[in-house]
């Protein structure tokens, strides 16, 4: 396929793929991980911006109690884009050692053969520590250039594109993270799979654009990391693995 094709559609696959007998517990699992972490976010978050209200009220006259609904408003605006990129960095941490197996069984549904040689339950809780540092490589490339683009939003004019900018590389970064599964899983060093993602930016931005607006939609997002996973293992096996 030509770098200009649409990618996006493996999330779809991925999507349909989802409930498969052969993957289901591989499946469900992440699901689980993913509600039991927004569950207690969200129940910290509320507690915690509940007692941050009445205090800054205590500071303002009785006559601008009204601006708690404001206050109200902005936290839940930015919870909605805080939870967006942010929650499913941390949940693929957490998940890794699943989403690495069913990156794996996808892989040798489709191809009739695992890419690894790890084929007891034993090799594969040997395999975790690796797992979750590799995941953590990711989060440390994503802080510091979410922090540049932080940066750029205080710069006069330059500002006015940052929303534009910020959106593309969240795109990337899906790309990124669910791609890293399969190439892991197949022995590629998280800095030769960068180099082979960026032969081919525009189908990886088209398959991470449709990952990050799959995190935005309520109820959605908790099963886009699992369909993201499938569809970045048939997104490889069809662009990047070698014949």
């Amino acid at each position: 396929m030509h770098e200009q094709s649409f990618a996006g559609n493996y999330f779809f696959r991925g999507l349909k793929m989802l409930w498969h007998p052969k993957l289901c517990i591989f499946v469900i699992m992440p699901i689980l991980i993913n509600i039991v972490l927004f569950i207690l976010v969200l129940i910290v978050s509320i507690h915690y911006f509940d007692a941050l209200v009445h205090w800054l009220l205590h500071f303002l006259p009785h006559w601008l109690a009204w601006l708690s609904w404001l206050l109200w408003l902005l936290f839940v605006i930015t919870g909605i884009v805080v939870f967006a990129y942010l929650f499913t960095l941390v949940s693929n941490i957490i998940g890794a050692p699943f989403n690495g197996l069913l990156a794996e069984k996808v892989q040798a549904l489709v191809t009739g053969k695992l890419p690894s040689d790890n084929t007891t339950w034993q090799d594969t809780i040997k395999d975790i520590p690796r797992e979750i540092g590799r995941a953590a490589k990711a989060l440390f490339y994503y802080l510091p250039r979410a922090l540049i683009c932080l940066i750029l939003l205080f710069i006069p004019f330059v500002q006015t594109v940052v929303p534009i900018l910020w959106f593309i590389f969240n795109a990337w970064m899906m790309s990124v993270q669910y791609l890293d599964y399969p190439m892991d899983n197949n022995k590629i060093s998280f800095h030769d799979m960068l180099k082979k993602l960026s032969q081919r930016r525009l189908s990886n931005l088209s398959f991470g654009c449709c990952v990050l607006i799959g995190t935005m939609i309520p109820v959605i997002n908790l099963i886009v990391m699992p369909a993201a996973v499938i569809g970045a293992t048939l997104f490889w096996l069809d662009q990047y693995q070698e014949a």
